[in-house]
């Protein structure tokens, strides 16, 4: 079993027109673990893109980058490093609720032997989002 305890910063940006959204991310973790060889330190980056198709859909990609560097046990001193891919198509059904659809594909680096991979993925979510204001003075 494992914790990770951690910390994101996000900006949002969308054009005037708002057909066009960017959402740059990093974040921060440190995993904590019952067995010491997944105890390691992590930092990634990602770039959330949308693009308006029509109405409510919507085209998205993400790359994403993310280092692992582990810290004891069998793997000390190992540093995985994964990119990663995907896009896709989300349908607004309001202000809350998103549906999407997509694949991706994720590259695994890693200065082990036999750590390194390639990987597919295709996936559907329903997801819920809101966005709370600031509360007047």
């Amino acid at each position: 079993m494992s914790n990770d305890v951690g910390i994101y910063g996000r900006y949002s940006y969308a054009d005037a027109a708002d057909i066009v959204r960017l959402k740059p991310g990093i974040a921060i973790s440190r995993r904590f673990a019952d067995d010491e060889s997944e105890d390691s330190f992590i930092y990634s980056f990602k770039l959330d893109a949308e693009r308006k198709i029509v109405e409510k859909w919507w085209w998205t990609r993400t790359p994403r980058i993310r280092r692992q560097h582990f810290l004891a046990g069998e793997n000390a001193g190992r540093v995985d490093t994964i990119y990663s891919i995907s896009t896709g198509a989300r349908y607004t059904i309001n202000e809350y609720f998103q549906l999407s659809a997509g694949f991706g594909y994720d590259h695994r680096e890693s200065t082990t032997v036999g750590r390194a991979y390639d990987s597919f993925s295709f996936g559907v979510s329903l997801d819920f989002s809101h966005t709370f204001a600031k509360l007047p003075r």
